[in-house]
Parts: C-alpha cells; structure tokens; sequence
C-alpha cells in the first residue's frame, strides 16, 4: 500500500497480536520482499505506483510458491464488473478500503488464528 498511514494501522494491529507483517509502498517493493519472505496473508492496493495491484497479483499467481498465498485486496477504486470477475478470481477477499472495514477483517483474521493455536 502507497499510503503509510493505512500501512501503520494494519502493522500495529499485527503487531499488538504478537505478528510480524512486512510493508511495501509499491507492488515492485512487494515482490522483492516475497523473494525473502512468505507471508501467511498478502493485504494489496490495486491503486499503487510503478506495479499496481492488478500487476502484482499476475506477478505472484504465476509463482509456484507465492500462488498459494491468500491476498485480501484493500481499495478505494470503484471497481467495474470485470475487475470484480478478474479479482474473484486470484484472491480471497475484497474490501472498500476505510480504517472499520480493515480492522473487522483483520480482527476476525487473528480470530481465527488465535482459536488455531
């Protein structure tokens, strides 16, 4: 995500869960951190600089291992319906980016992990 403050709140609230995340400004920041990292959950903007999110979903789904990584996509966009079918299609969830929307889904993420253990 381009946009820090949306970046901070969802790394502290894993973070206040005992969980470590990894940001990116951009979706070629994203890749090169997935080349030392695999994440459990991928949280991406569609709306990002130099590889948006669209970009970055080819990207990761053509990967063998990066493929299996679940992505909950954040935006702001209004997303006709071919970008809806295009998205249903590579990732788990899509959500209209505002701080409740973010904090329910992560909440109900670390829910259930928590019931996990």
């Amino acid at each position: 995500d381009d946009d820090s403050s949306m970046q901070n709140l969802i790394a502290c609230t894993l973070e206040e869960a005992g969980i470590t995340s990894y940001t990116a400004a951009n979706g070629n920041e994203a890749l090169k951190t997935l080349q030392d990292h695999t994440p459990s959950v991928i949280f991406l903007d569609l709306l990002m600089p130099k590889l948006n999110g669209f970009e970055f979903l080819e990207a990761i789904r053509s990967n063998q291992t990066a493929r299996k990584i679940p992505v909950i996509i954040l935006t702001a966009k209004e997303l006709n319906e071919a970008e809806v079918d295009q998205l249903n299609k590579s990732c788990n969830n899509i959500l209209i980016k505002n701080k409740n929307s973010v904090l329910d889904v992560l909440h109900s993420l670390l829910d259930l992990s928590t019931e996990d253990k």
